[in-house]
């Protein structure tokens, strides 16, 4: 065996070896800016949460107002009620 073919050899793999590397350097960047990319898209839905919570929590304290005036009415309806009842009752009794 002779010299120049082995170094030839070593030269090649050297090379494909530098390719390698290139492309290897090449992949990194590109998971770099995927992972940024989702880095940021985390950032956007973190504030759409919030922004959400916010809208619902506002929400709930509209219901639980509408609820409490509901109960109110509720509560001079049966009022009323029990009111006419009594004094049915009582008219009908002392009626005799």
């Amino acid at each position: 065996m002779s010299a120049q073919p082995l170094e030839s050899r070593i030269a090649h793999i050297e090379g494909v070896n530098v390719q390698i590397a290139d492309r290897l350097n090449g992949m990194d960047g590109r998971f770099d800016s995927i992972d940024r990319r989702l880095d940021s898209l985390g950032g956007r839905f973190d504030a759409l949460d919030r922004g959400l919570r916010s809208e619902i929590g506002d929400l709930r304290s509209e219901i639980n107002a509408r609820f409490a005036q509901i109960d109110q009415k509720f509560m001079w309806v049966i009022g009323i009620i029990v009111t006419s009842w009594t004094t049915l009752m009582l008219a009908l009794f002392f009626r005799h």
